[in-house]
C-alpha cells in the first residue's frame, strides 16, 4: 500500500501538476513524513486505517547506512505490545499493569478524540522505520543515473514517470534484493 502513496506522490511531481486527492491526504501526509522527518533510527507506531493517529515514535541506536528496526526488533516488538495493552485498557477497561506513564499519557492524549465505532484499535497498530537518511542517499545515487534511465525510457517510448518506481522499489540502491519475494535471490 505504502507503494502506490508514494507513486502518486513522485508522479505528481514528475508531472508538475497539482496532486488532488483529498482522500488520499492524510496517507500522503504520513508518507512524506516517513521519508523526509522520520529517520532511519526511529520506528513510528500508527493507526494502520489513520495514519493521522500516530501513538509513539521510538528512538533506536543509530546504525550507519542502515535501518536500525531490524537488529533491534525484540525491542520494537515489545514497543508494539505495550502500546497494544494500554489502547486495549482506554479503549476497553482492560487491566494494565507494568506499563510506562509517559507512554500512557502520550496515548491517552492521541486517543481522546478518536471514535472508536466499535472497532478494537489495538488490532490496527502498525509499526514502520523512518527512512529519511536512505531516501537522501537513494536520491543521491539515482542523480548519477537519472539522465541515462530518461533516456532509456525516451528510446522506449515509455513514459518518463516510471522514474519513481526506482524510489518506491529500492530508494536508488543498485543491489536490493526483495524481502517480499519468496524465490531465492530475487532482486529489485
Amino acid at each position: 500500500m505504502k507503494k502506490n502513496f508514494l507513486l502518486l506522490l513522485f508522479l505528481a511531481s514528475f508531472l508538475n501538476a497539482d496532486f488532488s486527492a483529498p482522500y488520499l491526504q492524510d496517507k500522503v501526509d504520513f508518507w512524506t513524513k516517513v521519508y523526509t522527518l522520520w529517520d532511519s533510527n526511529q520506528v513510528i507506531f500508527s493507526d494502520s486505517i489513520n495514519p493521522k493517529i500516530i501513538y509513539h515514535v521510538m528512538d533506536l541506536p543509530k546504525i550507519p547506512n542502515e535501518i536500525s528496526a531490524p537488529k533491534f526488533s525484540k525491542e520494537v516488538s515489545l514497543k508494539k505490545e505495550q502500546i497494544k495493552k494500554i489502547i486495549d485498557h482506554l479503549q476497553f477497561k482492560t487491566e494494565l499493569n507494568n506499563y510506562d506513564e509517559k507512554l500512557y499519557e502520550s496515548i491517552k492524549e492521541v486517543l481522546k478524540n478518536v471514535d472508536f465505532d466499535d472497532v478494537k484499535l489495538s488490532d490496527q497498530v502498525r509499526n514502520q522505520s523512518g527512512l529519511k537518511s536512505q531516501f537522501e542517499l537513494g536520491l543521491k545515487l539515482s542523480g548519477s543515473y537519472m539522465h541515462e534511465m530518461k533516456a532509456m525510457l525516451e528510446s522506449m517510448n515509455m513514459p518518463q514517470e516510471l522514474l519513481a518506481l526506482v524510489f518506491v522499489e529500492s530508494l536508488g540502491h543498485l543491489h536490493v534484493v526483495s524481502h517480499a519475494s519468496r524465490s531465492e535471490g530475487a532482486h529489485v
